[in-house]
């Protein structure tokens, strides 16, 4: 089984370099599991239990957040939430 975890990729003028992936297992917190430069992540061969994830952009002037709040200039705005498939 693969869990993939797609997210529309951000804006081509936020230069966005990569995606910070972050999973929650069973209601736990958030650990970053990957740093990726595509707009996609799978988990290969997950353990039975709830998942859940969130993403950061990153480009030179530093890290998107997690939340719906706005970001200060020239921070890359926060993606979309990501959509989860298990295949």
């Amino acid at each position: 089984m693969t869990i993939r975890v797609d997210w529309a990729a951000n804006p081509a003028g936020e230069f966005v370099t990569s995606y910070q992936v972050f999973q929650s297992k069973d209601g736990g917190a958030f650990n970053m599991v990957g740093t990726v430069t595509n707009n996609f992540y799978e988990l290969l061969n997950p353990l039975p239990g709830v998942y859940a994830f969130s993403i950061k952009a990153v480009n030179i002037a530093g890290t998107s957040i997690m939340s719906d709040v706005g970001t200060g200039p020239g921070v890359p705005s926060q993606p979309a939430t990501p959509v989860v498939t298990v295949l």
